[in-house]
C-alpha cells in the first residue's frame, strides 16, 4: 500500500521483510503522469497503488492477469543491500537497506533489534 508515505516507504519496509535490497526504475511511472514531480513519484500518498513482489517464474502468468490494468514493471529484489530508485538511467534516490531499518526500528523509542 503506497498510501501510507509513497512509494519509496513501501519499498523499503519489504525489503526490510526480506532482508533484501532493490533496484527499480521509475522512469515508466514517471513518463505515465506529467503532473508529479520525482519526490511526488516516491513519497506520495495517492490512493489506489499497490507494490506486488512476484517470483520471476511468475512474471509471465501475473503480467496475463494484469492486461486490463495500468501497471508498470519497476525492478527486482536484490541480494544486496542497496536500495535505489533509477529515473532514465540516474540514480536518484539510494540507501542502505539495513540502515534505514535501523532508523525505522529505533523511531519513536522503538526497539533497535
Amino acid at each position: 500500500d503506497c498510501s501510507d508515505a509513497g512509494l519509496a516507504a513501501a519499498v523499503a519496509e519489504c525489503c526490510f521483510g526480506c532482508d533484501s535490497g532493490a533496484i527499480l526504475d521509475i522512469s515508466k511511472v514517471m513518463s505515465s503522469n506529467i503532473n508529479v514531480d520525482i519526490w511526488g513519484t516516491l513519497f506520495g500518498e495517492s490512493l489506489g497503488r499497490i507494490l506486488v513482489s512476484i517470483k520471476p517464474n511468475n512474471c509471465k502468468e501475473f503480467e496475463k492477469l494484469m492486461a486490463d490494468h495500468e501497471y508498470s514493471l519497476l525492478g527486482a529484489v536484490d541480494s544486496g543491500d542497496n536500495i535505489a530508485f533509477i529515473n532514465s538511467g540516474k540514480t536518484v534516490l539510494s540507501a542502505s537497506m539495513s540502515k534505514l531499518r535501523e532508523s525505522w526500528k529505533g523511531a519513536l523509542n522503538g526497539e533497535s533489534n
